[in-house]
């Protein structure tokens, strides 16, 4: 790939061994092929796969990455130089980086290339009594320790409420919020299930802040005295200072450094009053300017002493709204303080019945690894010759954890430093990451952390942040639009410009114009529009495939099945477009997971089970032969019926629901067409 604005910096990420390199890669800029090809030329260095760690964010991205990485060292091992491997070995490979690579595909299995969790179960699998894992200890997925969590957390709660009760935060939280408050209490053992070393604040609230708080209401009241005694009054103000005096003796009992929670939460859900904003403790603004000026004018004062009282009560107001916000967060801080220590007890449960059951999950492996570095130089020295050359993709969704157990490992200092202060070993760890993708905060992904890697990166070694910026995916006229319109709102991440390196195209832009849906005028429900839609669609498919061409590998082929995306705002409807695709024997493979239930073959199998589960389920059996599977007609389904033997002198009744026009069939004797439920796709239902 010569004639790159970013050649140089894409040659340092895959040559330079001896560097820690922070590569700074945005979307379409080949970032995984950087990292392959890093590896790749490892290997070929002289470097035994044995002492290489890949490491990426989810184990379909790992099993990629090695895929690419095998590729890499075959190409080569062939004697053929990869494309983004080009600007790193133009002359191609020397007889000693053959030698090399022929000898580590030979023992490629030993290359470490795996998730994060994997990588922390690889460290301390070998040191079980260091790390204090049981050696038999079984994984659970995350759904399994997730229903772990939960059934414990259930039966826990029970047990605690059963028991005597003694200003339990826990229990007065129910009785006062109910089912609200049990969700409440299941957010915060979530919370404090992903943060486990973390624990509760330690209460901000005295006396002193209900004493502020009361003694800026009697300020209030003392000014607004003086001025009724000039003959002035202002009604929405006499208002406000009366609700502001009730809410301060709400407040008189005092706080206690032993206050019980009943009495806290309380203090933090004082009485809702006008001067508040409808569900919220925020204040209005004081606005009574034109009201101050109209009681002036009518006691015969100025306009100017109107404005003078008006801007003196403004900030009488706003003193005691900033008195009463500080006096209800506190307040609700230190409420939710009891909550979080009322819940250690249950954190250490988990932890006794995950060690009694011999269960791990992905949050111990990251604390063991952690903690295993921390406790234990001589284990943490032997890890880090291991793994001499780290190497970390999609870095920006990371967490605070995961920075610390890859500093420690790459680190030269002692576990007492901080992470962030770790010198860092020359060229043992790589990261490429791109913070403009950092979307996974829900999995506790932080840029923050990104920021201060890459800072300690920076301070170490103050050239060795490269940003790679050539982009291979898009067109120009996207990427001006990106450029234009992220700039200025990533910038306090270090937005960097994406450059164009697709040709423009030649050929005029493909349009499909309106596409023609029934006819102008036409009373359509909004399911009909939806699958007259889903066939356009369908026939709009079938005309780009064969006949579009598409760029593949610097050439023009036709258009495939695969080519094409169909995008849409929710899955619900898709399974609609799915079915007009396969109508026309278009091939689909569908992300939305959601639909799995309401496909027609799902369906078809359901019904074959209940049919085989019980005989008598008729609705089932007629599902089944009216769906494709068996394939028979409203029709022919009728004459079945007719010529089943009669019951007690008569056919058995059938009562049929179907999206078709009402059938003429003499033992039809209650038929309603009506149309299909949204997801039957059509199946007919009987009842017989």
């Amino acid at each position: 790939m010569p004639g790159l604005s970013d050649e140089k910096r894409r040659k340092r990420a895959l040559t330079d061994y001896s560097a820690t390199l922070l590569v700074e890669a945005g979307a379409g800029t080949g970032k995984t092929s950087l990292l392959a090809g890093r590896v790749a030329l490892l290997l070929a260095s002289g470097i035994h796969p044995h002492n290489v760690a890949a490491i990426t964010f989810t184990e379909l991205a790992a099993s990629e990455l090695l895929q690419r990485i095998q590729e890499y060292v075959r190409d080569l091992v062939n004697g053929t130089v990869p494309e983004p491997l080009e600007i790193a070995m133009p002359e191609g490979l020397t007889g000693g980086q053959r030698a090399s690579l022929s000898l580590a595909a030979a023992a490629l299995d030993e290359l470490t290339c795996t998730t994060i969790h994997g990588f922390c179960q690889r460290l301390t699998t070998p040191y079980p009594i260091e790390a204090n894992v049981d050696p038999g200890a079984t994984m659970m997925d995350e759904g399994e320790a997730d229903l772990s969590y939960k059934t414990l957390l259930q039966q826990w709660l029970r047990n605690r409420l059963e028991g005597p009760q003694t200003d339990d935060p826990l229990a007065e939280l129910l009785v006062i919020e109910g089912d609200q408050g049990l969700r409440l209490v299941e957010q915060l053992a979530e919370a404090r299930r992903a943060r486990r070393t973390a624990s509760a604040p330690k209460p901000k609230l005295s006396q002193s802040h209900i004493d502020q708080f009361r003694k800026s209401v009697a300020t209030f009241r003392k000014w607004y005295a003086g001025v009724q005694s000039q003959g002035l009054e202002e009604p929405t103000t006499t208002e406000y200072i009366s609700q502001f005096e009730m809410l301060a003796g709400s407040y008189a009992p005092g706080f206690r450094a032993d206050t019980g929670f009943r009495q806290l939460w309380t203090y933090a859900h004082p009485q809702h009053i006008s001067a508040m904003k409808k569900g919220s403790y925020e204040f209005k603004q004081y606005q009574c300017k034109g009201k101050w000026e109209k009681a002036a004018k009518c006691g015969g004062q100025s306009k100017a002493k109107a404005d003078r009282h008006n801007d003196e009560a403004c900030a009488l107001y706003d003193k005691v709204a900033e008195s009463l916000q500080m006096l209800v967060g506190l307040a609700a801080e230190s409420a939710q303080s009891q909550l979080i220590s009322a819940l250690d007890d249950f954190q250490a449960s988990f932890r006794t019945f995950k060690r009694q059951s011999a269960l791990l999950d992905f949050d111990d492996l990251l604390y063991f690894a952690r903690d295993l570095l921390r406790t234990h130089p001589a284990v943490r020295a032997a890890l880090a010759e291991r793994y001499r050359h780290v190497l970390v993709d999609e870095f920006q969704d990371t967490d605070p954890l995961q920075c610390e157990i890859l500093f420690l490992l790459c680190g030269k200092d002692g576990a007492d430093r901080p992470w962030q202060e770790q010198r860092l070993r020359p060229g043992q760890l790589f990261l490429v990451g791109d913070p403009k993708q950092s979307v996974y905060r829900f999995r506790r992904a932080d840029i923050r952390c990104y920021k201060q890697a890459k800072l300690a990166v920076q301070t170490q070694c103050p050239e060795n942040v490269l940003a790679v910026t050539d982009n291979f995916r898009s067109r120009k006229p996207i990427l001006d639009f990106v450029n234009q319109r992220f700039a200025s709102p990533l910038n306090s991440i270090g937005y960097e410009r994406l450059v164009c390196t697709v040709a423009p195209s030649t050929k005029e832009a493909f349009s499909i114009g309106r596409i023609p849906i029934g006819k102008e005028g036409s009373e359509y429900k909004a399911y009909e529009w939806r699958e007259l839609e889903a066939q356009a669609v369908a026939q709009l498919c079938r005309k780009l495939i064969g006949t579009f061409t598409v760029r593949e590998n610097k050439e023009l082929v036709p258009c495939r099945p695969g080519d094409i995306a169909l995008l849409a705002p929710t899955g619900t409807d898709l399974w609609i477009y799915e079915r007009a695709l396969e109508d026309l024997d278009i091939p689909t493979a569908t992300q939305a997971g959601k639909g799995f239930f309401i496909r027609q073959e799902v369906h078809d199998l359901l019904a074959v089970a209940r049919i085989l589960s019980n005989s008598r389920d008729t609705l089932a059996l007629g599902a089944l032969l009216r769906g494709p599977l068996v394939g028979l007609s409203e029709q022919e389904l009728l004459d079945i019926v007719a010529g089943l033997p009669l019951i007690d002198g008569e056919y058995g009744r059938l009562r049929l629901w179907t999206d078709a026009a009402e059938i003429n069939h003499p033992i039809a004797a209650e038929i309603r067409p009506r149309s299909p439920r949204a997801g039957a796709k059509g199946v007919s239902h009987f009842t017989v």
